[in-house]
């Protein structure tokens, strides 16, 4: 299969779109948090997976990749506004969820042609939200580094800094519905059903700064992150609540059982004769009984030339039961 011409750049254009020069590929500078690193290559010639097979990239843990490219089909429009240009456009996450979609959109907003790549060397700590406004940070830079106009300016314009305030906005609205869905949920779960759930605020964030959005949106991150922690360590005492519960009720339960078995095994002793009923205490021996015993211990022992040693010891303790002196009995009334 041949290689296709390489496209040869467009003439400079009267707007304020970026041209890409295509014969590089830029590298951002790296920025490091909590020992990861992150990284950002951006080309216009190359695709997404050229670019994620860079032997510098081969040791990264994830490698976040997002493409915008024009694409040969056009908007059809016979007497309404002229045709409109379209785009092959996608993203990878490379195990990294949401970030992919992120750079898509920033390729979009800058409106910029070609693939980005970030990469990203995991240090063993959780970022949050802030990994985010990294990944960004390292795209913008690689994008910028590779942008070149007419007057050599830098890409960003006014109407860049409208859209990013209008996507900004989007995902704030989009935040703030998210935080309200799990406070009540939260609240739900501290007090039971029935709270009631807050109220939308218009907070305005089309007449607001591009820096200040941002920073409203690593704040709203962190907010979802704490909802979602507060609610695991809600229901992870529910859990345990509910769980020693059920062993109380369980060992009462394994109490009540044991009696009914001790219980069913005395009455069980009690048909059979091995023990008195209830109340009656086991009747001492007469003396009538001892004197039989002994009698029959004699009878044994003279059949037989040795007595036992077991007959000895019962004749002896007979014997001593039968002489000893009765104890007195206290006079009657």
């Amino acid at each position: 299969m041949s290689l296709k011409r390489r496209r040869s750049p467009s003439p400079p254009s009267s707007t304020t779109t970026a041209t890409i020069a295509s014969t590089t590929t830029a590298t951002s500078h790296p920025i490091t948090d909590r020992a990861s690193t992150f990284l950002a290559h951006f080309s216009a010639s190359l695709t997404a997976k050229e670019i994620q097979s860079l032997p510098s990239l081969a040791t990264a843990t994830h490698r976040i990749a997002a493409w915008r490219h024009p694409s040969t089909q056009r908007t059809l429009s016979q007497h309404g506004p002229p045709a409109r240009k379209l785009y092959d456009t996608g993203h990878d996450d490379d195990g990294e969820a949401y970030a992919g979609k992120r750079l898509e959109r920033l390729l979009s907003d800058m409106r910029v042609d070609g693939a980005i790549v970030v990469a990203r060397w995991y240090g063993g700590v959780m970022l949050g939200p802030a990994r985010f406004a990294h990944i960004e940070a390292v795209a913008r830079d690689a994008i910028r580094k590779a942008a070149v106009t007419a007057v050599s300016v830098p890409i960003t314009t006014r109407e860049d800094d409208a859209c990013e305030r209008r996507r900004l906005g989007r995902v704030l609205e989009e935040r703030d519905r998210s935080v309200r869905a799990l406070r009540g949920l939260l609240k739900e779960k501290m007090d039971g059903p029935g709270g009631a759930v807050p109220e939308a605020r218009e907070m305005g964030y089309g007449k607001m700064g591009v820096e200040v959005l941002k920073k409203l949106e690593i704040a709203r991150d962190g907010t979802i992150a704490w909802l979602l922690k507060e609610i695991d360590r809600v229901e992870a005492e529910a859990r345990k609540n509910r769980n020693e519960k059920d062993f109380v009720e369980n060992k009462g339960q394994d109490c009540g059982i044991e009696a009914e078995r001790v219980a069913a095994k005395e009455d069980q002793e009690v048909d059979e004769g091995k023990r008195p009923k209830g109340g009656e205490e086991q009747a001492k021996p007469t003396e009538g009984q001892v004197d039989g015993k002994s009698e029959r211990l004699e009878v044994e022992a003279d059949s037989s030339k040795h007595a036992s040693p077991q007959n000895r010891v019962e004749m002896t303790e007979i014997s001593q039961a039968r002489h000893a002196p009765e104890e007195p009995t206290a006079p009657k009334d």
